[in-house]
């Protein structure tokens, strides 16, 4: 990961957990060295939430700093149900989302049963409830899975296109006469276009976008060099689907963004003089386009989704499709063979009617 990608997300996480428990920041700590600095500060985002849910219900009425470890060894059950129903009912989380908070717990939790905290290496804790609380995920059979999803996203080229012309002209037509939002569009047009092209063309996590130096893109031969999960580097190929996005992108960058010589970041923020752009930043611009374009609730995410499903139906090639996602099991790249059933369809009868075809025609000539 990048020193100031680093730096940033380290600054948020070490403002989010100041005024945490000292055994919660030194389990967080000790972590460090077994996790990425971005699960790392998710999870204390999520201990935040179960901390102050904690006060809200009078199960502890002290500052959070103080509270003691004693607090959560005498928690029930229930009270992690109750914590369950709070996430979902009033902060409107989902089942994948509310399993990430409860893992999330079960490891604390666990780290403070065991040890090595406490006086004399004694455990913070010696009764542990997320023992007893199971992770409860809602299974859905991929071919569910895939048909809901494939409603969300897009899914041929056809639709590249007109999404990415959509933001390059369309979008400035329909929005001319608001001078605030065509002030941001055309000081950030290119730029905004170059990141969905790219992200349409290659399948790049939000992270390894944002991660992205200058020097670490070959536009002339479709490649980047990422940054991936466990600080992995990779060369990442993508189509030429992005390549004169990038072009015009990169040749007006520095003037337009008045950027000094050598500057690294490859997208770059217009709020923040010189700064990276931050992964909110690009999921901002990413709703922004497909709310005024017409697609519901479209994330980055959906928009890697978007190239997997098009290079599947296009290519079949499951294994290639693995390499590009950079899946670590093919279980998960098999997502995209449970496809809607008309594509399938589609997929299975073209060569046979062909041949049919041509069958026939060959009928016709002979019986002449």
């Amino acid at each position: 990961m990048k020193k100031e990608l680093f730096r940033d997300i380290y600054r948020r996480h070490e403002d989010n957990i100041k005024d945490f428990p000292y055994y919660i920041r030194e389990f967080l700590e000790r972590m460090e060295n077994e996790m990425s600095i971005n699960t790392i500060y998710n999870y204390g985002i999520d201990y935040n939430i179960f901390l102050n849910w904690l006060r809200s219900e009078g199960l502890y009425t002290g500052e959070v700093k103080d509270m003691p470890a004693s607090i959560l060894e005498e928690l029930k059950p229930i009270d992690i149900d109750n914590f369950r129903r709070h996430v979902k009912n009033r902060r409107e989380n989902d089942d994948v989302s509310i399993a990430r908070k409860i893992s999330a717990l079960r490891k604390l939790f666990e780290y403070l049963s065991v040890g090595p905290g406490g006086k004399g290496d004694q455990p913070y804790i010696t009764f542990n409830v997320m023992e007893r609380v199971k992770v409860k995920m809602t299974k859905v059979d991929a071919s569910a899975r895939m048909e809901v999803l494939s409603t969300k996203i897009l899914k041929t080229y056809e639709d590249f296109f007109a999404f990415k012309e959509y933001i390059a002209s369309g979008f400035g037509e329909e929005f001319k006469e608001n001078k605030k939002i065509m002030h941001n569009y055309h000081k950030n047009r290119e730029r905004d276009v170059a990141i969905i092209c790219l992200l349409l063309a290659s399948g790049l996590r939000l992270s390894e976008l944002v991660g992205l130096d200058v020097e670490e893109i070959n536009v002339d031969k479709c490649e980047c060099l990422v940054f991936g999960k466990g600080n992995t580097e990779t060369m990442v190929q993508f189509s030429i689907f992005a390549q004169d996005a990038l072009r015009e992108y990169i040749a007006i960058r520095n003037e337009r963004y008045n950027l000094p010589k050598k500057h690294k970041p490859l997208f770059v923020s217009s709020q923040k003089p010189n700064g990276r752009m931050t992964q909110r930043a690009v999921q901002l611009l990413v709703e922004k386009y497909a709310k005024a374009f017409g697609i519901k609730d479209m994330t980055v995410h959906k928009l890697r989704h978007s190239f997997a499903t098009e290079y599947y139906l296009r290519t079949g090639d499951i294994i290639g499709l693995k390499t590009q996602l950079r899946h670590e099991s093919i279980e998960t790249t098999n997502l995209y063979t449970q496809l809607d059933k008309s594509q399938r369809r589609k997929n299975l009868d073209d060569g046979i009617r062909q041949y049919l075809r041509a069958e026939v025609s060959v009928e016709g000539i002979n019986e002449k």
